[in-house]
């Protein structure tokens, strides 16, 4: 008998479960192939009494620590590494395996170079889904803006896609000086925060200060949370205030404009907000950091950088429209960067 180890990675699942089921007719009936918990939770491997699970943690592990992890339940000093990865003339599986784990002040960063017909996209479009933090119903609702409220304004647009939260994306449409007729999409993962945008626009135009017109959306919505604004946030905040003290009646003349509300997740469908795309004119698309979703339940805050699908996600957007479509973030980000008081 010998034992063996498969120590794939978590955003490696699905390619793990096709090495693991090529080890199968490979090994002898003996054998054990010690495996994590997830790749077996693919649903791709046939059952098998030869394969041993192993509960490996559903965080970040690299490579490494998994077959250490392995090795420490399998009590085998001379147990077997099985590749957890194809090779790079493998047509199953793609071409290898890249990211790489660092550290920005006290946050995880995880740089995942997944294509979306990858296996870690597909993990990371499923099982991840519940470990992102500040997304979906059940979070509170942004208000206000964390990213930088001093953007540059793109030009004019024929259609406006924007998120949801804060103020932003209003902001970036008024200061382009829409014609009445321009094309307004708001999206967000989160109907709540839905519902607070179309609750100011609706009555932005009865209010002029935006503390205001947020606790009155509140005391319409008492079972709704909305998030509060961090020390280190105030200055972007008060921002925030004042555009909108000057801007409340800009806000309100939104509604004029043909604007439709979709519920969306980029990462996980982003055709309910690709297909209201125009294929002539020109088009504003606000999607902030989505591709850098922050995820809670580690000992170490951590941040997925998913900067191959957010490139491919501009690259579809610009196929459905045309290259002078402009982007808020303006260029995919390299690094996370940290303002000089985050508490991160």
């Amino acid at each position: 008998m010998t034992t063996f180890l498969l120590p794939s990675e978590i955003w490696d699942a699905g390619r793990g479960a096709n090495v693991l089921t090529n080890a199968l007719a490979d090994t002898q009936p003996t054998d054990l192939i010690f495996v994590p918990g997830y790749v077996l939770d693919t649903g791709g491997v046939p059952q098998s009494a030869r394969i041993i699970r192993v509960d490996v943690g559903e965080g970040f592990v690299s490579q490494d620590v998994v077959e250490a992890r392995l090795r420490k339940i399998a009590e085998d000093p001379n147990a077997v590494v099985i590749s957890p990865r194809l090779t790079k003339n493998d047509t199953k599986g793609g071409s290898g395996h890249n990211h790489r784990v660092h550290h920005v002040g006290k946050l995880k960063v995880v740089t995942v170079d997944a294509d979306a017909g990858s296996y870690r996209a597909q993990w990371l479009r499923g099982s991840c889904q519940g470990k992102w933090i500040d997304y979906g119903a059940g979070q509170p609702i942004f208000t206000y803006n964390t990213n930088n409220f001093d953007e540059a304004s793109p030009s004019k647009c024929d259609t406006y896609v924007v998120v949801a939260s804060g103020l932003l994306g209003l902001k970036m449409i008024i200061e382009s000086s829409p014609d009445p007729d321009a094309r307004i999409v708001i999206f967000d993962i989160n109907q709540h925060q839905l519902d607070w945008s179309h609750f100011v626009i609706e009555h932005a135009g009865e209010e002029r200060d935006f503390t205001a017109l947020n606790a009155a959306f509140q005391a319409e919505r008492p079972e709704l949370s909305l998030r509060a604004v961090l020390p280190h946030e105030r200055a972007n905040a008060k921002m925030q205030n004042d555009w909108f003290a000057n801007h409340h009646r800009s806000v309100a003349a939104l509604r004029d404009n043909p604007i439709t509300w979709i519920r969306a997740n980029l990462l996980h469908d982003p055709n309910p907000v690709l297909s209201q795309l125009p294929p002539e004119g020109q088009t504003f698309f606000m999607y902030l950091d989505i591709f850098l979703p922050w995820l809670h339940g580690e000992a170490t805050p951590t941040v997925l950088d998913l900067r191959q699908l957010a490139a491919e996600f501009r690259a579809e957007v610009i196929d459905r429209t045309n290259s002078e479509t402009q982007f808020l973030p303006r260029e995919i980000a390299h690094e996370i960067q940290l303002p000089e008081h985050s508490p991160w």
